[in-house]
């Protein structure tokens, strides 16, 4: 993973935040509160569906399992993408299962801890969540730097020879035009490994607005008491009677 792609990591988990929180909005039906309410007296309908993704944390704790399994085969192939299409297409392939693995379990482990910031134990799953998905990028570090040292002229051949690597035509295009943004494979690792590191100030000042921080109730433009946090703030901002 290159710097352009870890800053646009924390970008994007930053936006998407900022989204999720610009478009809250309260039922017109539900009476005034002075304070938020906790995740269990929030109805039902009115939360995500995360178990469609996992009904259970055990389902969860098994596919972390299944994640930190995979990642000994493909770091076994680091230094040999040089030695033909086959090795390059088993590489790409086995990247594809981890990540989308990988991005399961971390959807799964950030949207639980949004719902329910002060939760210790969806907290725990978020930064174990984070701790994997560093080791992932630290293990798959090397895939970038490795193809941008073949001769382009190869990677064309191999294309050419292997019809199941024009799957990946576009992928190996981008990571050619993002060769001046690219380190070497063991920077690349590094830096990749400081993915959790990276994410800390961002967590830490989202754990601390969303549930330690404790404001007092304002009014809407209904005259309704709100209990004030960054999510109604943000709606209230967005009000004609402010």
């Amino acid at each position: 993973m290159n710097r352009h792609a870890v800053l646009s990591i924390m970008e994007g988990i930053s936006q998407r935040s900022t989204k999720y929180l610009a478009t809250m909005t309260f039922r017109k039906d539900v009476p005034s509160m002075t304070k938020r309410a906790a995740r269990h007296e929030v109805p039902r309908e009115q939360t995500w569906d995360l178990e469609s993704l996992y009904p259970t944390t055990t389902a969860w704790e098994a596919d972390l399992g299944r994640v930190e399994a995979l990642i000994p085969p493909i770091a076994a192939l680091t230094g040999r993408l040089g030695e033909g299409a086959a090795v390059l297409l088993d590489c790409l392939r086995q990247q594809d299962a981890l990540t989308e693995l990988a991005n399961r379990l971390l959807w799964f482990a950030y949207n639980s801890c949004t719902v329910d910031q002060g939760n210790p134990v969806v907290q725990g799953l978020r930064d174990r969540a984070m701790a994997m998905s560093a080791r992932v990028q630290s293990a798959l570090a090397f895939i970038e730097p490795e193809i941008l040292a073949l001769p382009q002229a190869t990677v064309s051949a191999w294309l050419e020879a292997e019809p199941a690597l024009a799957v990946y035509r576009l992928y190996l295009s981008d990571i050619v035009a993002r060769a001046e943004h690219t380190l070497g494979a063991e920077a690349e690792a590094a830096l990749a490994a400081m993915g959790e590191l990276a994410e800390a100030p961002y967590v830490i000042w989202q754990n601390t607005t969303a549930a330690d921080i404790q404001f007092e109730s304002v009014t809407d433009e209904k005259g309704n008491a709100v209990p004030l946090s960054v999510a109604a703030a943000s709606r209230l901002l967005q009000s004609p009677d402010r």
